[in-house]
């Protein structure tokens, strides 16, 4: 049976990671890496259902992903706010690559002789007719000298499957060491506050926000370092994406089961509430995990999948909540005792509820269409304005130089000696 929970996981459907420069190796495997353990999720799920025997069954089992869906999307926040720090160390990768096995068995004589009808031994019989003995021993002849060719041919391919691996060895151990170098390097651009590496290094944080399977939310960010401001933008599932089913009824007398879900008041509380704590999620994530110097305030603005819209209609996904937050306006709120709206309020928040209705609002600071490139290109110079760069340094170029300079001066010294000196003169 295909229930609303199932179809409506964002996995049917996933975005892939834009392939951009503003994109670290880092930000893309984590993405991937979210999206396989989703799709085991979902797969789980499918087989869980398919393995129910009735559909008395199957509704009790969809009612539990019913309840645990609401309760996830309750604790959002709350599941966001006891996340530890971003733990670098765990996203290295330091698995090392399994040992060579060839797994072609070792070709064995006595088996290879009995194939090509080589007779045994036999004394008695030989010694009474030695024209077996004869046979034998050429047909053994034979068959030795034709194994050590499937013995050459089998060391062969034994070797060119080791060759093989070697290769697939050497590119995962590059892979590997290249990737975690990019980690390295990404950590170092971050602490000088490179602005692609800051959105790139945000973007992964928002992506490992904790929120339920059921609906997908795509973040972005862009990094204004003049003013230490993150203007981080979400785009939600429409309202009508939100599985809003709070139980399964299995109706005997129609042999069928019937969806049992919140009103419109209810479900309108429910969409605000998930959009809410999402935002003071990111908020959170944001204002634990980059430094002080790095990020002193932080806009977000909340927008909406295709929708129509009466703002920008040039714009395919409406703001629908915005709000502005400094560093000191985040440590006052405790946001795990006040109320979702009331600290998005606190936050200087705006949106026009009921957040259900989709009526947009103008962000209080649009987004940067594109992103920092990252990594950093190098300038490239102006041929009329600045002078050509320098060759870039290459191994033992001082020590040849110098070599160079120092029989330039003795050349010159010999050549002025050979003008000045005396006819006769001797020189001690």
């Amino acid at each position: 049976m295909s229930t609303e929970l199932e179809n409506k996981s964002p996995g049917f459907n996933p975005d892939p990671v834009p392939a951009s420069t503003g994109s670290s190796l880092l930000e893309q495997s984590v993405k991937k890496e979210l999206r396989a353990v989703r799709r085991a999720r979902r797969e789980r799920q499918k087989k869980e259902r398919d393995e129910t025997e009735s559909l008395n069954e199957l509704a009790k089992y969809e009612s539990v992903l019913a309840k645990n869906y609401i309760e996830e999307c309750k604790n959002i926040l709350q599941k966001n706010l006891s996340a530890g720090e971003f733990d670098w160390i765990s996203y290295y990768k330091d698995e090392p690559y399994p040992p060579f096995v060839f797994k072609e068995p070792l070709p064995r004589y006595e088996l290879f002789a009995r194939e090509m009808g080589v007779p045994r031994k036999d004394s008695i019989k030989e010694f009474f007719l030695p024209p077996f003995k004869k046979r034998r021993l050429k047909m053994e002849e034979e068959a030795r000298r034709l194994f050590k060719l499937k013995l050459e041919e089998y060391h062969q391919r034994e070797k060119s499957a080791r060759a093989a691996y070697e290769l697939k060895r050497k590119s995962f151990l590059e892979e590997q060491s290249q990737y975690n170098h990019s980690i390295d390097q990404l950590r170092l651009d971050l602490a000088k506050g490179q602005p692609g590496a800051v959105e790139s290094f945000v973007r992964t944080l928002l992506s490992l926000m904790k929120y339920p399977d059921a609906f997908e939310v795509e973040f972005d960010a862009r990094y204004e370092q003049g003013d230490r401001l993150l203007v981080v933008e979400a785009v939600f599932c429409a309202p009508n994406e939100i599985p809003r089913t709070i139980r399964y009824q299995y109706i005997e007398e129609e042999h069928g089961i019937t969806a049992v879900e919140m009103n419109e008041q209810e479900f309108a509380d429910f969409f605000q509430e998930i959009l809410l704590q999402l935002c003071l999620s990111a908020i959170h994530l944001i204002f634990s995990s980059c430094p002080d110097r790095l990020v002193e305030q932080a806009v977000f603005n909340g927008r909406v999948r295709t929708i129509n819209h009466e703002v920008d209609p040039g714009e395919p996904q409406p703001c629908i909540m915005t709000c502005r937050v400094n560093r000191d306006l985040y440590r006052s709120v405790e946001l795990s005792s006040v109320p979702s709206q009331a600290a998005f309020l606190r936050f200087n928040g705006i949106m026009s509820t009921p957040l259900v209705a989709l009526k947009p609002v103008v962000p209080i600071q649009k987004m940067r269409q594109k992103p920092s490139p990252y990594p950093e290109p190098e300038p490239v110079p102006d041929p009329q304005n600045s002078s050509p760069s320098p060759a870039p340094y290459r191994p033992g170029e001082l020590e040849n130089m110098a070599k160079e300079l120092v029989s330039d001066i003795l050349e010159q010294i010999e050549n002025n000696w050979e003008k000045t000196k005396e006819p006769g003169e001797i020189i001690h």
